[in-house]
C-alpha cells in the first residue's frame, strides 16, 4: 500500500515538475512573443481531422452530376466520408463543434498552483487539453491508491480484532489447563523439585507457562495499540472541532486565548458537578458553544446581584393640620402635671396626670 501511495506522489510531483517547466520556458520567451500569435510547425491532429471531414463531403458533391435525379449519389458520397459509426449531418457539424471546442476558454486544474493558472491562458489549446487529462489521471490514481490505503487498513483491523478476541479465550484456557494439570506445582521448590524428578513434566508445563506469557504479552500490545488508535482519532477529532470553535470566536478560542478559555470552562463544568473524566472527553463544537452561553449568563446574573441595593428612604407621613398644636400643647400639660405630681405625691394629681396622657389617643380615634 505504501508502494502504491509514494507510487501516486511521485506521478503528481513529475507533472507539477514539467508544468514548471513548459512555464519556464514561456516566461523566458520575449515580451510581447505569445505561442498563440505564431502558427505551430506541428499539425494539430483535431484541426486535420476536421479538415478532412469537411473537404471529402464538399469534393463528392463537386464531381457529382447536376440534377434533382443525381442527388441521392451525392448525399453517400458524403456519408461515405463521414466516420465510421456517424451520419452525414453529424460529420457536417462535427467540424464546427471543434471549432467552438477549440474557442471556447478551458480552465485549469484546481490542483495547480496561483502562478501556474495564471500562465494557463498562454499554452495551446492541443497543450491545455493534455495537461487536464494527466491532472484527472493523477486524481484517479490518487483516489485508488486512498481506497486501496483504507481496504487494507480496515483487513488490518479485522484481523487485529480476530487475534484480539482468539487471546481472550486462549489466556484463560491456558491458565485453567496449567491450573487443573500441575496443582501440585505452587512455588520455586515444588518447580525444582519437579525438574529433578519428571524432567518431561516439567519439559511440558514449562512450554505451557511460556505459551501463556506470550498470549499475555500479545493481547496487552493489542490493547495498547488499540488505545494509542482511539486515542489519536481522539485528538483528531478535537482538534478539527476546536477548530471551528477558532474559527467561529477567534477572540475566545484563537491561539492566544485557546487555553485560557478552555481552563475557565472546565472549572465551569467541575462547579456544576460535572466529574473530571467527563470534562475531559467533551470536544464538540456544539457542545461547548451551549457551555459557553450557559457560563456567560451565569456571569452576568452573578453581576447583577453583586452590585448592591438601592436605599429606599421612607415616605413623609402625612399630618392633618392642627395635629402639631395639639400634640405640643398636650405634651407641655403632660410634663407639667408630673412635675406637680413629683412634688406633691397625691391622688388627685396621679389621676389628672393619666386624665391628660390618655386625652390626645381619644381626640385622634375621634
Amino acid at each position: 500500500m505504501t508502494e502504491t501511495t509514494d507510487a501516486a506522489e511521485a506521478a503528481a510531483s513529475t507533472v507539477a515538475g514539467a508544468a514548471e517547466e513548459i512555464f519556464g520556458l514561456l516566461r523566458a520567451s520575449p515580451a510581447g512573443d505569445k505561442p498563440d500569435d505564431k502558427p505551430s510547425k506541428e499539425p494539430d491532429p483535431l484541426r486535420q481531422r476536421d479538415s478532412a471531414a469537411s473537404d471529402k463531403p464538399a469534393a463528392a458533391a463537386d464531381d457529382a452530376p447536376a440534377g434533382d435525379e443525381d442527388q441521392p449519389a451525392a448525399e453517400d458520397a458524403a456519408d461515405d466520408a463521414a466516420p465510421e459509426g456517424a451520419s452525414g449531418d453529424d460529420a457536417k457539424d462535427e467540424p464546427a463543434e471543434a471549432r467552438e471546442r477549440e474557442g471556447a476558454a478551458i480552465a485549469p486544474p484546481a490542483s495547480w498552483s496561483a502562478e501556474q493558472q495564471a500562465n494557463w491562458s498562454k499554452l495551446p489549446p492541443a497543450m491545455q487539453r493534455y495537461w487536464l487529462a494527466r491532472d484527472s489521471e493523477r486524481d484517479q490514481g490518487t483516489q485508488r491508491a486512498l481506497q486501496e490505503a483504507a481496504e487494507v487498513k480496515r483487513a488490518a483491523e479485522s484481523e487485529r480484532q480476530q487475534v484480539a478476541h482468539h487471546l481472550q479465550s486462549l489466556i484463560p484456557a491456558l491458565q485453567q489447563q496449567i491450573a487443573g494439570e500441575y496443582a501440585d506445582i505452587k512455588t520455586m521448590a515444588d518447580v525444582q523439585r519437579l525438574a529433578d524428578e519428571d524432567p518431561g513434566r516439567y519439559s511440558r508445563w514449562r512450554a505451557k507457562q511460556d505459551a501463556l506469557a506470550y498470549a499475555n504479552a500479545e493481547h496487552q500490545r493489542v490493547v495498547e495499540r488499540q488505545n494509542a488508535e482511539q486515542k489519536a482519532t481522539f485528538e483528531n477529532a478535537r482538534a478539527e472541532e476546536h477548530g471551528k470553535l477558532a474559527a467561529a470566536f477567534p477572540a475566545e478560542f484563537g491561539p492566544a486565548a485557546a487555553q485560557k478559555t478552555y481552563a475557565e470552562i472546565g472549572a465551569y463544568l467541575l462547579d456544576q458537578g460535572f466529574p473530571t473524566e467527563r470534562i475531559r472527553s467533551i470536544y464538540e463544537a456544539g457542545v461547548l458553544k451551549i457551555v459557553r452561553k450557559a457560563m456567560a449568563y451565569d456571569r452576568a446574573q452573578a453581576k447583577v446581584k453583586a452590585k448592591p441595593a438601592p436605599e429606599t428612604k421612607p415616605a413623609p407621613k402625612l399630618v392633618k393640620p392642627g395635629a402639631v398644636e395639639e400634640r405640643n400643647e398636650g405634651g407641655g400639660r403632660i410634663a407639667a402635671l408630673s412635675n406637680k405630681l413629683g412634688k406633691s405625691g397625691r391622688v388627685d394629681d396621679a389621676a389628672n396626670l393619666i386624665e391628660a396622657m390618655i386625652t390626645p389617643g381619644r381626640r385622634a380615634q375621634r
